[in-house]
C-alpha cells in the first residue's frame, strides 16, 4: 500500500506540473532562507559556548557609580586575580588576559599582530587544546609562546613551528623580547570572544612583578571559574567587603564588582544578540509563508480532486488511508525541497559570509545533529503542510464531496485567512526594512559635528626601531606631509572621531565635594578643532603649538559642561587628582562614536604636534589626487626606516563602519524581505490560476453578455486587493510596534515616517496586480467557446 501511495503521489505531482513547480520553488526558497538564518542565529546564540564549562566561567568587571550614572568598565587590576583566589576559596581557577599589540619579528621580517598575555590557568578555564607541544604545560619555558595554527603557517610556513624563535616589540607597555614557540593550538570555532592567536605567559612581561600590588590602574581582563552557577549571586554579595578592604569605604560606595557570565559577553562587548532573535522570527515568517503557499495550492488542488476522494470512499477507502495519501504526497515534495535547500546552503554560505563579513560554518553544528535535524525537519514540515488537506478534507462526508459545497466554502475561508497572513508578514517585513534603512541613512548622513572628508594615517614612534629614532623620524614625516602639495588642514592627535579608544580618568570641578567623575580624555595639537571644523562655543582655545604643551589647560565639550553643573567656563578649573587644569575652551558636542550612543563628557588636552603621545595624523586632500599623495607618503614612510607598512583610511569610511551591525541587519532583512515577497507572489500566481479555473464559466458568460476586459480583470483582482488591505492594517500595526522598540536602542534616531507605510502599500499592490494580471487578461481574451463547449 505504501508503494501504491507513493506511486499515486508521484503521478499526481507530475500531472499538475505547474503547481508542483510553484510549490517546490516556493518551499526551496523558504527553506533555504530559513536554514541560512538558523545557521546565523546558531552562530550568535552559541557564542563562547563550545567551552566545556562555559556556564561556570565569568568575567569580573567593575561598575563606577558617578553623578552621571553607573558606568560599567571591563578592564581590571593586575593583583585582582590573586586577591580573589585568596579571599574566596570557592573560585576554582582564575586567569588574567591582557590583549596588547605590536610587531612580531621573524628572520628580520616584521608583522603587525595582536598578543594575548595570560596565566597558565587560561588553558584550564578555556578549551583551546594543542595539536603540537605539551598539552599539560603549554608554557614549558618562562619565555614561551603558543601560536594558532593559522599564525604558525603565516609566520613560519609550517604548522608545527614548535622550537622556532621570534621577537616581539610591544607598543603599550613598550618592551622588546625574544620568545620560543612551545605549542600550536588546534583550530577553534570562529564564534568566540576570546581569540588566542599568539599567547604569552603574563609573567614574562619585563618588570611585571613590580606591579603585583598595583591597584591604581587597570588594563587587563580577569576570568574566573566557579564550581556551580548558583555561586554567582553569593560571590557578588561578598564583593563590597573586598573593595573596602583593598581601598576604603568611599571607594566601596562608588565601585561595584560584578560577574558577567561568559554566555553574555557577546551581547555586552561584541554584538547584539537581539539581531539573532529578530532574524529567527524572520526565518520563521519565511517558513510560514512558504508552508501556507503549499497548503493553499494543495487545498485548491485537493478540492478539484473531490471526485477522486469520493470514488475512493465509495470503493471502501478508510479516512486514514486518504490522509496517508495526502501526507505521502506532501512529504515527497518537502523532502525533495529540503534536500535541495541543504545543498544550496552549503553552496551559498561562503558568499553570504563575505557579504556579512562573518565566519559562519556548518562545522559548528555536530554532523549527526545536522543530519538528523534535517530529516526530522523535512518530515515535520511535510506533516504540517499536509495537515489541512489531509485531516480536514478526508473527513468531509461523501454527499458534500460530490456537491463540492462545504469543502469548497470552508477551504476558501481557510485560503483567504492564509493569504491575509502571508500578505501581513510580507508587509511587516517591507516596512521594517524601509524603517531600518531610513535609520541607517539618518546615522550615516547626519552631521556628527565634525568634518568627515579627511584621510587618517596611523603612525607613531612605536613603528620604528627605538623610541628615540621614532621621535626624530615621525617629526620628519609630519614635516614632509605639511610640505606635500595638495595637503591641507593637517592635525595630529591621540584619538580621532570613529577611532576613539576608551581612555578614562577621574576629574572633578574645583570646589566639588563629592566623588570625582570618570570621564573620557584625549590629547591633540592646537589645530585639531579648526581642522575638523568643530566649533568653539566659548573661550580662546589652545595657544599655538610653539607655546609648549600647555599642561595646565583643558577644553571641555558640552556634555562635560552639563556633567559638572556649569553654565559657562568663565574662571572654571578642572581637578585631576591634585593637578589644576584651567578651562580655556568649550566645544560643541561631536559624536566620536556612533549615533547609537549619547555624547560622553570628554576632557581634551593639548600636546604639541611632535609629542610621542599622538598616534593619528589626519589631513584633507582633493579626492582626485588622494591616490597619488598616499603613494608618495607610503614611499616616504618606507624610506624613513619604518618597520611596519603605513596604515591609512578615509574617515568617512571609518564612520560608516561604526554601523557594521546595523548594516549587516539591513542587508539580511533586505534580502529576506525580497524572498518573502517573491514567495508570496509565487503562491499568489498559483492561486490566481486556481481561482480563474474555478471562475472560467462565469468569465465566459460575462464576456458573452458584453463584459469588457477591464471588468473581467476587476472581477478577479478586487478580491485579492480587498484581502491585502486587511493584511496591510495587520502588517503595518506590527511593523510600527517593531520599529518603535528597535529605535529605542539609538540615542539619535529618525522618526517613523508615513512614507515607509505608503511605499510598502504601493509596492505590495503593484506586486499583487502584476502577478495576477497576466493570467486574468489571458483568460479574458480566450474565446468563450473554448471553455463552454464542454459544459
Amino acid at each position: 500500500m505504501l508503494f501504491n501511495y507513493l506511486k499515486t503521489s508521484l503521478r499526481s505531482l507530475l500531472k499538475h506540473r505547474l503547481l508542483t513547480t510553484i510549490n517546490l520553488v516556493g518551499l526551496i526558497v523558504g527553506i533555504t532562507a530559513s536554514m541560512i538564518i538558523a545557521v546565523y542565529a546558531h552562530h550568535i546564540l552559541t557564542f563562547d559556548l563550545f567551552h566545556a564549562r562555559a556556564d561556570q566561567v565569568y568575567m569580573v568587571y567593575k561598575e563606577r557609580v558617578t553623578p552621571n550614572g553607573v558606568q560599567p568598565t571591563y578592564d581590571t587590576w593586575i593583583p585582582l586575580r590573586r586577591q580573589l583566589q585568596m579571599d574566596y576559596p570557592q573560585i576554582g581557577a582564575a586567569t588574567r588576559l591582557a590583549p596588547l599589540d605590536g610587531s612580531v619579528i621573524v628572520d628580520n621580517e616584521v608583522f603587525e599582530e595582536g598578543f594575548q598575555f595570560v596565566d597558565p590557568s587560561f588553558f584550564e578555564i578555556f578549551d583551546f587544546p594543542l595539536i603540537h607541544g605539551n598539552t599539560e604545560a603549554p608554557f614549558s619555558d618562562p619565555n614561551s609562546v603558543v601560536l594558532s595554527k593559522e599564525l604558525a603557517i603565516r609566520l613560519f610556513g609550517q604548522e608545527n613551528a614548535v622550537g622556532e624563535r621570534l621577537s616581539i616589540r610591544e607598543s603599550f607597555l613598550e618592551f622588546e623580547k625574544d620568545y620560543i614557540v612551545t605549542g600550536i593550538l588546534e583550530d577553534y570555532p570562529s564564534n568566540t570572544s576570546v581569540e588566542p592567536s599568539m599567547v604569552f605567559p603574563i609573567e614574562s612581561i619585563p618588570d611585571f612583578q613590580n606591579y603585583a600590588d598595583y591597584w591604581d590602574g587597570s588594563f587587563l581582563f580577569t576570568y574566573i571559574l566557579l564550581p556551580e552557577k548558583g555561586d554567582r549571586g553569593q560571590l557578588e554579595a561578598a564583593f563590597p567587603a573586598l573593595v573596602e578592604k583593598i581601598w576604603d569605604e568611599r571607594t566601596r560606595n562608588n565601585t561595584n564588582l560584578k560577574l558577567l557570565p561568559l554566555a553574555e559577553v557577546y551581547d555586552t562587548m561584541v554584538g547584539d544578540v537581539d539581531n539573532a532573535y529578530l532574524m529567527s522570527y524572520i526565518g520563521l515568517a519565511l517558513l510560514v509563508i512558504a508552508v501556507f503557499n503549499f497548503m493553499n495550492l494543495s487545498t485548491a488542488k485537493a478540492i478539484d480532486r473531490a471526485k477522486e476522494i469520493g470514488v475512493r470512499k465509495v470503493l471502501g477507502a478508510f479516512t486514514s488511508s486518504i490522509r496517508v495519501q495526502f501526507l505521502i504526497e506532501t512529504i515527497v515534495v518537502t523532502v525533495i525541497a529540503t534536500m535541495v535547500s541543504a545543498g544550496l546552503v552549503v553552496l551559498l554560505l561562503q558568499p553570504i559570509n563575505e557579504l556579512l563579513e562573518m565566519e559562519m560554518s556548518l562545522t559548528l553544528i555536530p554532523s549527526l545533529h545536522l543530519a538528523v535535524g534535517t530529516v526530522v525537519f523535512a518530515l515535520l514540515l511535510g506533516i504540517l503542510a499536509a495537515s489541512y488537506p489531509a485531516f480536514y478534507l478526508s473527513n468531509i462526508k461523501l454527499n458534500e464531496l460530490v456537491k463540492s459545497k462545504k469543502g469548497g466554502q470552508s477551504a476558501s475561508k481557510a485560503r483567504n485567512a492564509m493569504v491575509v497572513l502571508q500578505f501581513a508578514i510580507s508587509t511587516t517585513m517591507i516596512i521594517a526594512t524601509l524603517g531600518i534603512n531610513r535609520q541607517i541613512g539618518f546615522m550615516v548622513n547626519t552631521s556628527m559635528g565634525f568634518d568627515k572628508e579627511r584621510i587618517v594615517l596611523n603612525a607613531s614612534v612605536a613603528d620604528f626601531e627605538t623610541e628615540e629614532i621614532g621621535e626624530t623620524r615621525i617629526k620628519a614625516f609630519k614635516d614632509h606631509i605639511r610640505n606635500t602639495a595638495g595637503v591641507s588642514d593637517m592635525t595630529v592627535s591621540r584619538h580621532i572621531p570613529a577611532q576613539w579608544t576608551r581612555s578614562f580618568l577621574f576629574a572633578r570641578p574645583q570646589g566639588w565635594e563629592g566623588d570625582p567623575m570618570r570621564m573620557r580624555y584625549t590629547y591633540m595639537d592646537a589645530q585639531f578643532f579648526d581642522a575638523f571644523e568643530i566649533p568653539l562655543l566659548e573661550g580662546d582655545g589652545f595657544l599655538p603649538d610653539h607655546n609648549g604643551h600647555q599642561r595646565e589647560t583643558v577644553i571641555v565639550n558640552e556634555a562635560a559642561l552639563a556633567a559638572f553643573g556649569w553654565e559657562d567656563i568663565q574662571d572654571k578649573v578642572v581637578m585631576i587628582g591634585n593637578n589644576q587644569l584651567r578651562v580655556v575652551g568649550l566645544v560643541k558636542d561631536f559624536n566620536f562614536e556612533s549615533l547609537r550612543e549619547e555624547v560622553a563628557p570628554t576632557l581634551m588636552m593639548h600636546r604639541t604636534a611632535d609629542h610621542a603621545v599622538h598616534q593619528y595624523i589626519s589631513f584633507k586632500t582633493p579626492l582626485s589626487s588622494s591616490a597619488k599623495i598616499l603613494a608618495q607618503l607610503e614611499e616616504q614612510w618606507s624610506s624613513l626606516g619604518a618597520q611596519t607598512a603605513l596604515e591609512y583610511n578615509f574617515l568617512d569610511d571609518q564612520v560608516a563602519r561604526l554601523y557594521q551591525d546595523e548594516m549587516r541587519l539591513l542587508s539580511l532583512t533586505k534580502w529576506f524581505t525580497i524572498l518573502a515577497v517573491f514567495i508570496a507572489a509565487l503562491g499568489l500566481y498559483g492561486l490566481s490560476i486556481f481561482v480563474i479555473e474555478r471562475k472560467r464559466r462565469e468569465i465566459c458568460i460575462r464576456k458573452v453578455m458584453g463584459a469588457s476586459l477591464v471588468e473581467l480583470w476587476l472581477l478577479i483582482t478586487k478580491k485579492f486587493v480587498a484581502l491585502y488591505l486587511i493584511a496591510f492594517l495587520v502588517g503595518a500595526t506590527g511593523a510600527y510596534f517593531f520599529l518603535t522598540q528597535w529605535l529605542e536602542n539609538f540615542a539619535f534616531r529618525s522618526n517613523i515616517s508615513v512614507g515607509v507605510f505608503i511605499v510598502a502599500l504601493l509596492a505590495m499592490l503593484a506586486m499583487i496586480v502584476t502577478t495576477i494580471s497576466y493570467k486574468t487578461i489571458h483568460a479574458g481574451r480566450v474565446n468563450p467557446v473554448t471553455y463552454l463547449r464542454d459544459e
